[in-house]
């Protein structure tokens, strides 16, 4: 509720600002003004808030960041009345419009605040109300610079009309109405703010929930696919067991089918290949899809399980009453992975290097530089982390992270390996340094070659090569 005219009368009357200097002026959103003063009596900060519904004039005990980029409005004031005395202080006919008069060396400004639910703004004029910049340009009504504020012509259809008898609202336990309205409105707009947080927190989660459905959906599929690696090898074992009934050119073998009721089975042949190479080609098919059904399995438990997690964060989410836990929270989900985050090989071909799912954590590895620059650039976010030989150059290893989870021992251990492997660490060492730290902290060497970076916060790790651990690193793809 905005303030009423008694309410202005009193909070002005408190304030008691003739003879203030002006410190700092900010503009810490659109519909804010604050003046930081100084005087005998301390220091004081007033808030004039704009807000409709909510527009009134008080002392603040809130502290504003300034804006990195000052804004229009801010940055006349300052260039104006910055430095200022305010001199005189009306509350002009109890309109809700207030004058505000400031002195810097010999040069008069006048600050009009009009607290008007449909119609608020703060002017800045000269003392002959020439207009100099306001908070918000309005043309149609000349509050624009070189229009003029002309009082009379705003107070003329308000006067004569019978004034509404208001009173100063009761705000029990408060020193004073500046702190009761500092207390009241600061609540009320922790509260808005928190509302508006879970509403953003709870469409993030709704889009979270979507993308994880469909890629659930997606992985089944994949998995459906994968099962007839049998086949393949079963098509590899027949075409060997008949290497004399396949003649050169043949684009097809039927044989005797000694696994199924049938008593022949057809196998499509590759014509420009010779059997044992048609065979060979049917295992590696066996195989791969083998490794792509061991590996969407690991996908689909990470998919599912992070499901989980993003639907009882909904159902919590209108219990949280942390605006720290609510910034948190969007800070996670706006740096959720995508498809190609949580293992999925077919929506993340066109990343460099190659692509491991390890315990549930996707781990990609650039094997020269322009893969690490690709996926320095393109495929890698601030939380992920990044693993590197310390004495030798080499590839890059990333770990994705998973919101909610830190990179186990293992995962660790097994990018550690890969990072080893690609780089140019003697053979046979027996320990490697290394390190690792995320991949915000990693800064772009200035002139240097391409995807060369140099690292912050990292820490250290030594460890030995395993051929056995990496080569069920490669087995595991």
């Amino acid at each position: 509720m905005s303030l009423n005219w008694r309410e202005i009368d009193q909070v002005l009357d408190e304030l008691d600002l003739a003879g203030a200097h002006i410190q700092q002026i900010m503009q810490p959103d659109f519909q804010s003004l604050v003046l930081e003063l100084y005087r005998p009596a301390g220091r004081l900060t007033v808030l004039v808030s704009l807000q409709q519904g909510a527009t009134r004039i008080h002392r603040t005990e809130r502290r504003f960041k300034k804006n990195r980029t000052p804004q229009r409005f801010e940055t006349a004031l300052r260039s104006r009345i910055r430095g200022g005395r305010i001199v005189d202080v009306e509350h002009v006919e109890h309109e809700r419009i207030i004058r505000i008069d400031v002195r810097r060396t010999d040069t008069l400004h006048r600050l009009w605040i009009r607290l008007w639910g449909g119609a608020a703004n703060v002017l800045l004029t000269d003392e002959r109300n020439s207009i100099v910049d306001a908070f918000y340009r309005r043309p149609k009504r000349g509050e624009v610079s070189g229009g003029r504020f002309d009082i009379e012509n705003e107070l003329a259809g308000r006067r004569g009309g019978s004034r509404k008898e208001f009173e100063v609202r009761d705000y029990a336990g408060y020193g004073s109405l500046n702190a009761a309205l500092d207390a009241e409105y600061s609540k009320k707009e922790d509260e808005r703010r928190l509302e508006q947080l879970r509403n953003e927190a709870m469409k993030a989660l709704r889009e979270a929930d979507r993308r994880l459905t469909s890629r659930i959906s997606g992985l089944r599929a994949k998995a459906e696919a994968a099962e007839d690696a049998g086949s393949d090898r079963k098509y590899g074992d027949v075409i060997l067991a008949n290497l004399h009934r396949v003649s050169p050119g043949s684009e097809r073998l039927i044989a005797e089918d000694w696994s199924a009721d049938a008593d022949t089975i057809e196998i499509p042949l590759d014509p420009r290949r010779t059997p044992q190479e048609n065979a060979e080609r049917y295992y590696q098919r066996a195989k791969k899809k083998e490794r792509e059904r061991t590996s969407v399995a690991e996908q689909l438990t990470v998919a599912e399980t992070r499901r989980e997690q993003v639907r009882g964060q909904m159902e919590a989410l209108s219990s949280i009453e942390s605006e720290r836990e609510l910034r948190e929270l969007l800070r996670e989900l706006r740096d959720e992975p995508r498809d190609n985050d949580t293992g999925a090989k077919g929506s993340a071909d066109d990343a460099p290097g190659l692509r491991f799912v390890r315990h549930g954590f996707v781990v990609l590895v650039g094997r020269n530089a322009r893969e690490n620059d690709d996926l320095l650039r393109h495929h890698v976010r601030g939380n992920d982390t990044w693993v590197h030989t310390r004495d030798y150059p080499g590839g890059y290893v990333f770990v994705r992270s998973i919101p909610g989870k830190s990179v186990p021992l293992d995962v660790l251990l097994d990018a550690a390996q890969l990072a080893i492997r690609y780089s140019k660490a003697p053979p046979g060492s027996s320990a490697v340094d290394l390190y690792y730290t995320q991949v915000k902290y990693l800064r772009r060497a200035k002139g240097g070659s391409i995807g060369l970076v140099l690292p912050t916060r990292e820490k250290n790790l030594s460890v030995t090569p395993d051929e056995h651990r990496l080569r069920a690193i490669f087995d595991g793809r």
